[in-house]
């Protein structure tokens, strides 16, 4: 509904429409497939989230890369709608192979937990740390082709290389997240990924712009080599920050996650526009200093896995 809305919208208000559809679906599918992993898990004894994620990525870059083909080839209507159907057709196979299915003689007892009250801290810690991972992410997808435009003077197909540099590292850290999640935990994983990434990205990001004044071929590796980086150090830490979640005592993971989750959006839906703002501002250089502190935020909120309420594996 969302790809379709924004493929023939004839104004921003039906652009907004769509936008919001396809954020519902996407909040509304990702809770019951991270449930179903982590069942998953716990049936085989072995870490399987990082990975699927990994998937996830996947899909965003082979989109970007065949996508960024057909722009000024296929009109928009046709490109979105092509979309909307294979999305459709994957979910229903996809949801009917997944039907849930009743445990007999199993009932799980409901645990009354509120947005707001004692131990409800922990919850708002995490949702935080997730908010400064996707903030860092969405922060890095979303701005990276205006950031080549306008920085780097980079024009045409070349657009994509810094996104695609970013889902490339993000695919790698995933696939190997659940192997490091499992030896060194995720307290350690999200450390080291958050304070590197954030490092390495930054230092590449002003050594790029400065060498852009004298090589713009060489700058513009440099600026990929950052966001590489920077994937690299954002791919697992959002699954870590769910397994913290599913570790958690006194409250059903379902709805941990979710409200994790929503206070997570909240950075999906305010960081873009604020880069967008700050640029206006200023420059857009100044304004990517706000993902990559956020991701440097990501590494510090590490110390959640410490609480008492965290459950040890």
């Amino acid at each position: 509904m969302g790809y379709l809305c924004i493929a023939f919208a004839p104004n921003a208000y039906y652009l907004f429409i769509g936008a919001v559809f396809f954020v519902l679906g996407y909040a509304f599918i990702d809770n019951p497939i991270t449930m179903i992993t982590q069942e998953l898990e716990r049936t085989a004894d072995r870490k399987f989230l990082s990975g699927f994620h990994a998937f996830w990525c996947m899909g965003t870059l082979v989109a970007a890369f065949f996508g960024s083909f057909l722009i000024g080839h296929v009109p928009y209507p046709i490109h979105l709608s092509g979309l909307a159907l294979l999305s459709f057709s994957v979910l229903v196979i996809a949801g009917q192979r997944l039907e849930a299915k009743e445990v007999d003689g199993e009932k799980k007892e409901k645990i009354d937990f509120p947005w707001f009250g004692k131990n409800t801290g922990i919850i708002w810690a995490i949702g935080f740390a997730m908010l400064c991972a996707n903030s860092a992410e969405f922060g890095a997808t979303d701005w990276s082709a205006l950031f080549l435009r306008d920085v780097l003077g980079i024009t045409g197909q070349f657009y994509v290389g810094a996104f695609m540099a970013f889902e490339i590292g993000m695919i790698t850290s995933r696939l190997l997240g659940d192997k490091y999640i499992h030896t060194y935990g995720p307290e350690k994983v999200i450390k080291v990924c958050g304070f590197v990434g954030s490092v390495m990205w930054l230092a590449t990001m002003v050594l790029g712009v400065e060498m852009s004044h004298g090589n713009k071929v060489l700058a513009y590796f440099v600026i990929l080599l950052g966001y590489l980086v920077a994937g690299l150090g954002v791919g697992p830490m959002y699954p870590s920050l769910i397994t913290i979640v599913g570790r958690l005592s006194g409250v059903e993971t379902s709805v941990a996650f979710a409200r994790c989750l929503l206070i997570a959006l909240l950075g999906f839906a305010v960081v873009p526009g604020l880069i967008g703002h700050i640029s206006d501002l200023s420059s857009l250089n100044i304004a990517m200093l706000l993902p990559i502190s956020l991701l440097a935020v990501g590494g510090y909120m590490s110390r959640v896995a410490r609480s008492s309420r965290v459950k040890a594996e």
